[in-house]
């Protein structure tokens, strides 16, 4: 009898475990990790992780204008001075397409400008030895017929350089 008795109880263990894994719910999670891990002789990085980020400009309606947005940024070259430029121009464009909010960029109150043969020295090669935190500034040029209501959107693409004299 002792032995019927285990041989049920092991059936309703198998059964049991069967089942509940029949039963079970699944939840899949998947994430995108990303390390950027810089050269220790030369970097541009956003404090505090902000670079993946959307960024937004706060409408002051007060006044009716877009305020600027600042951020900053820490920046090191044991190369030499610290060059910047923009890839093209930095413009909110509405989502219909129909307006456009040209953005002034400036790195430690230097105006970038567009291309690689327009680039603005932003940091000197004595300040840049040692790691800085400089503010990034994005000025929204008020349009000649004023801001017109929408959402806008821009990506902003700044090439930071840093070379030895000369070189």
């Amino acid at each position: 009898m002792e032995m019927y008795m285990m041989k049920k109880l092991f059936l309703a263990l198998a059964l049991a475990t069967v089942w509940g894994n029949a039963l079970a719910e699944t939840s899949k999670l998947q994430l995108t990790v990303e390390a950027r891990i810089p050269s220790d002789n030369f970097y541009v990085t956003p404090v505090s992780g902000w670079g993946g980020q959307v960024q937004n400009m706060t409408w002051q309606p007060g006044t009716s204008n877009l305020e600027p947005l600042q951020k900053t940024l820490e920046m090191k070259s044991t190369l030499g001075p610290i060059q910047g430029y923009l890839e093209e121009a930095a413009i909110l464009y509405s989502s219909n397409g129909q307006n456009a909010i040209p953005l002034n960029v400036k790195v430690a109150d230097k105006k970038l400008e567009v291309g690689s043969t327009s680039k603005v020295e932003v940091m000197s090669a004595t300040n840049a030895a040692v790691s800085k935190r400089v503010t990034l500034a994005l000025e929204p040029v008020k349009p000649s017929n004023g801001y017109q209501a929408g959402q806008y959107n821009a990506v902003v693409n700044m090439m930071f350089e840093s070379v030895a004299p000369g070189g």
